[in-house]
């Protein structure tokens, strides 16, 4: 458990950012994993319908393998992509203690966005 789980909202800007810290934290030799949300295709979380659960699974264990997240994602509307609050939602219903995908682990949030990103990071944060 010494990587980091870099997620990218996006397969655009926040994708090429999320590769650049990958290939920069590989020169420090620090591993680290990149993945986008958007090759995920979970259903709307309260949809009635469920998450395909070899892709659910694998998500999940990649958060709890990781010691600490660079989370990647533009402002949307003013705030958090659906795409990232709805795979988050995702894990935390399918984990046998959600706390066990976030506690004690270290959490940064950055943004490629159209405009500073400021209520991104407001948001998310």
């Amino acid at each position: 458990m010494n990587n980091l789980l870099i997620i990218s909202a996006t397969n655009d800007n926040n994708l090429e950012l999320s590769n650049k810290l990958h290939y920069f934290l590989e020169e420090l030799d620090q591993p680290s994993t990149v993945v986008s949300l958007e090759d995920y295709k979970f259903p709307l979380f309260g949809s009635g319908q469920d998450a395909d659960e070899a892709s659910i699974n694998k998500l999940v264990s990649q958060f709890l393998d990781v010691k600490g997240f660079i989370i990647c994602a533009p402002e949307y509307n003013g705030g958090v992509p659906p795409v990232l609050s709805n795979a988050i939602t995702w894990v935390t219903v399918k984990t046998k203690n959600w706390r066990d995908a976030f506690n004690g682990k270290y959490a940064i949030i950055a943004t490629s966005s159209g405009g500073d990103g400021k209520r991104f990071l407001t948001a998310f944060r």
